[in-house]
């Protein structure tokens, strides 16, 4: 699939400086090779003026806060409540399996099409440090509700310091 584009860099230089130039500049980095870096449409935002919207104080609601789960009622059955647990995944990957390249692929045809993103890709991704630009895996998953909320808000904290690829 073609992105549209009007330049296309490839860099070495993964510096913070650097990179903060090329952003700058209107490029975004790909998943096409390490260090592939194309100028297209992009919208960064300046976290200092940043504020949440209520459809982000809804899904850090879903992560913080236990909710019901569907189908359930809380009152009748406390068992019931679930929330999502964020986990914070180095990349690569040391654990990859299958079935993760065979959930995106999946997710990929169903949402975009054939031939968007093939399992090796993914695999590529969050496997091989030496073609990838990604440098961590966010993972979420039902969790009980008795999970304790700081472990998750000190991940989600994490998260936040780390650099975006």
């Amino acid at each position: 699939m073609n992105y549209l584009n009007w330049s296309e860099k490839t860099i070495t230089d993964f510096s913070p400086e650097n990179i903060d130039k090329m952003y700058a500049s209107g490029f975004v980095f790909t998943r096409l090779d390490k260090g592939v870096m194309q100028q297209t449409r992009s919208v960064r935002t300046d976290l200092s003026k940043f504020s949440l919207t209520s459809e982000n104080r809804r899904i850090l609601k879903k992560v913080n806060e236990p909710v019901t789960e569907k189908g359930t009622s809380s009152e009748t059955d406390p068992e019931k409540k679930v929330g999502l647990k964020l986990e914070i995944i180095p990349l690569p990957f040391k654990d990859y399996n299958f079935s993760i390249g065979k959930l995106a692929k999946d997710f990929y045809e169903k949402k975009f099409g054939t031939s968007i993103m093939s399992a090796q890709k993914i695999k590529e991704m969050l496997t091989n440090g030496e073609k990838s630009n990604f440098n961590v895996l966010l993972a979420y998953q039902a969790k009980p509700a008795d999970i304790d909320e700081t472990d998750v808000s000190e991940a989600a904290k994490a998260a936040e310091s780390q650099p975006s690829a």
